[in-house]
């Protein structure tokens, strides 16, 4: 009963009209079971769907006459760097908090998503963790290089001259941004972070923001493509802190709230749309 109790059942709803159990199946209007009940998606280890998540269906059912929840996305268990079991017997556990400590909050949830697939065990190590705190690093230096090359008062509006090398970059990001949307709908959580993490590091940080330089600082660039270059930078950047957000809250809230374009915070923002540019 804990998806519709914790909703105020029954005092948030009311018996069918004309029902013969009398039962309060009906949600009040305006009440947190008619908002939140059912829920969209339940997230749960494989090892409780029969004690727990059957239960729950079958108590909604017969009460609201309703399923709880549309999908169940079942996670495994989640071992060391050999693949076994943790315990302290074994000394081989990795302290959520300490990790944190050490690397940040945003390179363990990366690090538990990549590599990791649905209902599968997955393993972890510092090192694993470690490498995300590198990319969480290489986010931040990218940011702060497009941020130092964009005046507070930059409006983002798309320029009329865009060079073909740069117009190729935006489809490539347009083309990340459909496939992570794809990869998450389809709870191919480890698919989007692997994407985010290739096209982030290695087309734009590596290839990219290498691009731009001469047009954002040779004396003779011409100044359409100085403006397509920082169209370029910002857009790309804008868009893969929205689709990095769900793996890396806290850094890309951070730097989201740099951005001289954003009104409100990035949590609640608008998911990138490949209709842009």
């Amino acid at each position: 009963m804990w998806t519709f109790s914790t909703l105020g059942w029954p005092a948030s709803a009311e018996a069918l009209a004309g029902k013969p159990d009398a039962k309060p199946t009906e949600s009040i209007a305006g009440t947190d079971l008619a908002e939140f009940h059912p829920t969209d998606v339940l997230e749960c280890g494989k090892d409780i769907i029969f004690f727990w998540i059957a239960r729950m269906i079958l108590m909604s059912g017969f009460l609201l006459e309703d399923v709880p929840f549309a999908d169940v996305y079942l996670h495994g268990m989640v071992k060391d760097e050999d693949g076994e079991k943790m315990s302290k017997s074994k000394g081989n556990v990795l302290d959520p908090a300490d990790v944190i400590d050490d690397y940040g909050a945003d390179a363990l949830r990366f690090g538990l998503v990549v590599g990791t697939t649905p209902g599968n065990d997955s393993n972890i190590s510092e090192e694993k963790i470690e490498s995300f705190r590198r990319f969480a690093n290489k986010i931040w230096n990218a940011s702060k290089f497009v941020l130092m090359n964009t005046s507070e008062d930059y409006e983002h509006e798309t320029p009329e001259h865009i060079p073909d090398e740069y117009r190729a970059y935006l489809d490539q990001n347009n083309e990340v941004a459909d496939q992570v949307t794809e990869h998450i709908e389809k709870f191919q959580f480890n698919l989007a972070a692997e994407k985010l993490y290739e096209f982030f590091w290695h087309t734009f940080a590596d290839e990219v923001i290498e691009a731009t330089k001469d047009d954002l600082y040779s004396d003779d660039a011409d100044p359409a493509d100085t403006e397509a270059a920082r169209y370029t930078l910002y857009e790309i950047l804008s868009v893969n802190l929205t689709l990095l957000h769900p793996f890396m809250p806290h850094l890309t809230e951070v730097l989201w709230k740099e951005l001289p374009t954003t009104d409100r915070m990035l949590c609640v923002s608008d998911w990138p749309s490949s209709d842009k540019s």
